[in-house]
């Protein structure tokens, strides 16, 4: 069209002149020094990660698992176990008629809580005031557990609590003595700022009508040693494996400690026989009462060999000496934990023997027995905890089922627990639970023709026996703690082996 005016286009550069251009403008930035600044921050900034992820990766190539310094090695030395001989030992039962209080010639009173009775009741008992037990209570505050096994020694100086000794136990039941005191009044000043050395030797004085302050008392707990030894026992099968450890010099806590050595290996509750040989090596703590050795309690299954018509099984709970690996294994170093265990009750809980059978009575008929599963006869109430951890689909009661729980344990692995008496605590649909976390209580609800526990294993949608339910194991020790494992193993089957001969 005639007349309209074009748009004028910049001049073009060529590509040659443009690089020039660019490389000018970079030089003359470059040589501001406060830009070069800027560039040396933001590229340490963005290259210093990279350079400490690429030196921990070449360490983690050079370095040996768990290697972190010279002293954390996994072929560094362990500590050999040596078990002593058996002792059997007690655990300690305070007497239930408390000793009658006395007071000594130098006005110290002895005397023990009643039943029922609290600290502050038999302090107010011995004419302490109400101000010096609320004092003592706050000074005493976490340092004396709630037991019933307390005896004290009271002192009173002037109307006053001078000194209070406790004689209690710890939550582990280790002897434990603490010692209340009066302590000096801080603010107990002269009268007088200008008063001479007469006047200082004279007993400070207050004001008249100052209101009382509270007493002030010290606190010294003192705590019995405890130790911590090996010792091994060896028996055999008598009825029941409860029974024979009984019969060995244990008791029920060692069975529970041996049954969970071998828990998702072992059924003890069917599989056992008479005659069957175990050997435990485990750690007992003492604590030093006197001249007096108190047992506390047992400690870690550090060894144990369970032999039947089947073979033999070994566990080792063994620690690497970097602490990177803890766990319990054969003696090849193969985990003994599994997904599930083999047993749902604590059988030291069970008296009977294997193979009951209970009548499960349903409208339809006499007598219903599920196709899958088994029947543990206990007494009523005896706790029943979940074989592996998982998430609780079900908590109901069913006509048939009575009281009952399906935990799932996940990849189409469930488990069902029929007939409870009732539910533990928490445990209701969306719950997560641990393994051996108890679920509820051996009961007789439902169609149950006894009190009993039915527990059954389901693979998806098709029930399995329990003792063929396959599931994966926990990680084996590594290659690089094999020598530590097997240095630690050695001596220990040495001191099992001894145990059977003996």
């Amino acid at each position: 069209m005639s007349g309209s005016l074009r748009p004028q286009r910049p001049p073009q550069s060529s590509p040659l002149a443009l690089v020039v251009e660019e490389t000018v403008r970079l030089r003359r930035l470059i040589a501001d020094p406060l830009v070069r600044h800027r560039l040396v921050v933001i590229g340490a900034a963005a290259l210093g990660p990279v350079v400490i992820a690429c030196g921990v990766s070449l360490h983690a190539r050079l370095a040996p698992a768990g290697a972190h310094d010279d002293d954390a090695r996994p072929d560094a030395p362990v500590r050999v176990i040596v078990a002593a001989p058996w002792t059997p030992a007690p655990v300690f039962r305070p007497t239930t008629t408390p000793p009658a209080s006395t007071t000594t010639a130098a006005g110290t009173t002895r005397d023990a809580l009643r039943p029922g009775e609290a600290l502050s009741t038999a302090l107010s008992r011995h004419g302490v005031s109400a101000n010096e037990v609320s004092a003592v209570l706050r000074t005493l505050r976490g340092a004396v557990p709630i037991t019933k096994e307390l005896t004290f020694s009271l002192r009173r100086e002037g109307g006053t609590v001078a000194r209070l000794v406790l004689d209690t136990v710890t939550a582990d039941g280790a002897p434990r003595t603490v010692t209340v005191a009066r302590a000096l009044p801080a603010t107990a000043m002269p009268a007088a700022a200008d008063t001479g050395a007469a006047d200082a030797a004279a007993p400070a004085t207050t004001t008249r009508n100052a209101p009382a302050r509270a007493p002030t008392f010290s606190l010294e707990v003192v705590d019995a040693p405890v130790d911590t030894v090996v010792e091994g026992l060896a028996g055999t099968v008598r009825t029941t494996l409860a029974e024979g450890i009984l019969a060995a010099g244990g008791d029920a806590a060692l069975v529970d400690r041996f049954v969970d050595v071998f828990a998702a290996d072992v059924d003890f509750y069917r599989s056992t026989r008479d005659g069957d040989e175990f050997r435990v090596l485990v750690e007992k703590r003492y604590a030093s009462d006197g001249d007096v050795r108190r047992f506390l309690g047992y400690g870690r299954v550090v060894a144990a060999e369970y032999s039947g018509s089947g073979g033999s099984l070994r566990s080792f709970a063994f620690t690497s000496p970097d602490g990177r690996v803890d766990g319990v294994f054969d003696e090849d170093g193969d985990s003994r934990r599994r997904q599930l265990l083999k047993v749902p009750i604590d059988l030291a809980a069970v008296p009977s023997r294997s193979g009951e059978r209970f009548d499960h009575a349903t409208t339809r008929g006499p007598v219903h027995r599920p196709s899958h599963g088994i029947d543990y006869g206990a007494p009523l109430g005896t706790p029943v905890w979940s074989t592996g951890d998982g998430v609780v689909v079900q908590a109901r009661f069913g006509k048939a089922e009575g009281n009952m729980v399906i935990v799932d344990h996940g990849g189409g692995l469930s488990t069902t627990y029929l007939h409870l008496s009732r539910f533990a605590d928490g445990i209701k649909p969306g719950a997560r639970v641990r393994q051996k976390q108890p679920l509820g209580f051996v009961g007789s609800t439902g169609a149950s023709s006894g009190p009993h526990l039915h527990y059954g294993v389901r693979r998806g949608s098709a029930g399995v026996d329990d003792v063929d339910a396959s599931t994966p194991a926990a990680a084996a020790v590594p290659p690089a703690y094999r020598a530590s494992f097997a240095a630690f193993v050695a001596p220990l089957l040495a001191q099992l082996r001894a145990l059977a001969r003996a």
